[in-house]
């Protein structure tokens, strides 16, 4: 058995935008700030839920959001070099207020 699961919490980075799938379905992305460092690492976070396009009103950059989900790879191809990025399939958030 594993177990993936995460919490963070941080400031967005910019603001949460919407792209549809093939299908229509709405998918929330935006990028999570994980200190208040300038130069602070960030993470992506994706989310396929029924509420992305209510959230996405609300997820202005500087908003603190707490976030739950699994930790997954994405493979992307920069130069034609093949690497791995983490980013976090959001089940749950949390507007911190």
């Amino acid at each position: 058995m594993s177990l993936n699961y995460i919490v963070l919490s941080g400031q967005l980075a910019q603001a949460g935008e919407i792209r549809y799938t093939a299908s229509g379905k709405p998918v929330l992305e935006f990028h999570l700030n994980l200190s208040d460092t300038e130069d602070s690492p960030q993470v992506r976070v994706i989310g396929q839920r029924a509420q992305a396009l209510e959230l996405s009103e609300q997820l202005r950059r500087g908003v603190q959001v707490v976030v739950e989900g699994q930790l997954i790879q994405r493979k992307v191809e920069e130069s034609g070099h093949h690497r791995k990025l983490p980013e976090i399939r959001m089940d749950h958030l949390i507007l911190s207020t």
